[in-house]
């Protein structure tokens, strides 16, 4: 549990930075973030250099474990539900967390960086965006 709690940090730290640097349209910074390398620990084989898509991870416990005994069961994602929830306006908001989502996700397939050689950033947060919320008739 306590390395999924570590890569949630990182997960969401980085999207809400993105989310900062977009509203400040500091693109520059936000390339430098997306092409450096990275060195995270494994547990058996020491620091291991990787991208930001690492970052992404699969919320097992939260997603598996938490998830169908919320109050919520239902959700498209607990992680997400919970990010969103953690809004901190006006820079931090389910649209612009939706945003810096997606442009990770662009990012990675622009850039060619993939997890391992398998998949690309996964989006998480678009389903959030306010575009693609029911509104009340």
């Amino acid at each position: 549990m306590y390395i999924e709690v570590q890569r949630f940090f990182l997960w969401e730290s980085l999207i809400c930075t993105v989310a900062i640097l977009l509203h400040y349209e500091r693109y520059a910074d936000i390339h430098n973030i997306l092409t450096r390398t990275y060195f995270l620990s494994e547990r058996h084989n020491g620091k291991m250099p990787c991208t930001y898509v690492e970052f992404r991870h699969h919320f097992e416990l939260i997603e598996n474990l938490c998830k169908p005994n919320s109050e919520e069961p239902r959700l498209h994602t607990l992680a997400g539900d919970i990010a969103t929830k953690r809004e901190k306006k006006p820079y931090i908001t389910k649209d612009t967390l939706a945003e810096a989502d997606l442009l990770l996700y662009q990012m990675s397939c622009a850039l060619d960086i993939s997890r391992n050689g398998r998949w690309k950033w996964f989006l998480t947060l678009c389903c959030y965006h306010s575009r693609f919320q029911v509104q009340p008739r």
